[in-house]
């Protein structure tokens, strides 16, 4: 009940950020450069405001829960009582209950991109009255895009079982990596308003820069939930799952107006499996940085996890420049690979391959990290 719970919640703000994303794209066709201009200042203000108000917040955080001092740290925080027990069935029953979560989003993945691809298949372009499919269609287009998030959301979560983060913040991640599409919309939408006059591919040297920036400002709001590598990757998966979700919208879109059902089908099934893995490998190394620098402050006190929250942590935002550089890189390489079209498909196809199987072996082992540190801990 709390996976379905979740995941209509997720839906209902899918469904919200799609109204407000589509009143800003009216917005871009009313006011134009004016409006890019506004948007790109505003943006880039964002940075240092949410970089600074995420430390403010998170350290304030700790003083209204503080349990005890030390002359050294700032007060310890609790972060969560476990609620394993001590059977050791737990993590079996945990780890199974969410991958069946998982199996069951694919399948809605797979029948509702089966029925959207069959609504739309005359292109509206060819024959504008099949837009008289579109509020049928809308519903199905909307799980198709949302459950490919989701389905990485509950994988993440399997491998989490210890002290699993609460639902309110893995909606509140996923929610930061699909509100992240906006800031980077109104400075991609600039810079390529003035980089395309001189040659310049704003999807190579704009969108992965400011795009990754923007995913990894969600660490900075939640970084003292985190306590380990597992609860990194976990936010790291929702913030780059959260922002290809809005991102696969508009590219779905797009595809049906322009190549109707068999362009969705093609489109969203490639982009749900390779575009998300590509945006998740940059806050993914994030928050395995993250979670081991968090990992260093854990301190027991009986059966309950403890967090310091340390002056060192001001140093969060060096951690992850070099990371932060890594996924850029990655993302760029991946749109320059792209931009040469469809004789890189190939191509293209291998290097996501190769960066799904490396996501999995971060995934499981950050997993068997935790579970040899959990054995040492003696509760189990």
């Amino acid at each position: 009940m709390g996976d379905a719970g979740t995941t209509a919640t997720i839906l209902i703000l899918v469904f919200i950020l799609t109204v407000i994303l589509g009143a800003i794209l009216v917005l871009f066709e009313l006011f134009g450069t004016a409006f890019a201009l506004l948007g790109f200042v505003l943006s880039l203000l964002l940075i240092p405001f949410v970089i600074f108000s995420g430390i403010v917040f998170n350290i304030g955080f700790t003083y209204m829960i503080k349990r005890s001092k030390s002359f050294w740290t700032i007060p310890f925080i609790q972060i969560s009582t476990p609620i394993y027990g001590q059977h050791n069935n737990y993590r079996k029953l945990y780890i199974t209950q969410k991958l069946t979560t998982f199996g069951i989003s694919i399948f809605i993945f797979i029948f509702s991109l089966i029925v959207s691809t069959v609504l739309f298949l005359i292109p509206p372009s060819v024959n504008p009255i099949c837009l008289i499919a579109l509020p049928i269609s809308f519903p199905f287009m909307l799980i198709t895009i949302t459950m490919p998030a989701i389905a990485w959301m509950s994988f993440g979560y399997a491998f989490d079982p210890y002290e699993p983060e609460p639902r309110g913040y893995l909606v509140v991640a996923l929610l930061w990596g699909m509100l992240s599409t906006f800031p980077s919309l109104f400075i991609n939408t600039f810079n390529f308003i003035w980089m395309e006059p001189i040659g310049l591919d704003a999807s190579v040297l704009s969108a992965p820069l400011f795009e990754e920036v923007f995913k990894a400002l969600g660490f900075f709001l939640i970084f003292s939930q985190i306590k380990d590598e597992t609860d990194g990757i976990l936010y790291g998966i929702l913030f780059g799952a959260g922002f290809a979700l809005v991102e696969n919208f508009l590219y779905g879109v797009n595809a049906i107006i322009a190549a109707g059902g068999m362009g969705f089908f093609l489109l969203i099934g490639f982009r749900s499996f390779f575009n998300m893995v590509i945006h998740m490998i940059g806050p993914v190394l994030i928050g395995i940085a993250f979670g081991w620098f968090r990992s260093l402050t854990l301190r027991e006190r009986g059966n309950v996890k403890i967090v310091q929250v340390l002056p060192s942590d001001l140093l969060l935002p060096l951690i992850s420049l070099p990371f932060i550089g890594i996924g850029i890189i990655n993302h760029m390489l991946w749109n320059a690979m792209a931009g040469l079209g469809i004789l890189c498909l190939p191509v293209l196809m291998m290097i996501g391959l190769f960066e799904f199987f490396l996501l999995l072996a971060m995934v499981i082992g950050a997993y068997s990290v935790a579970t040899a540190r959990f054995n040492r801990s003696g509760t189990d």
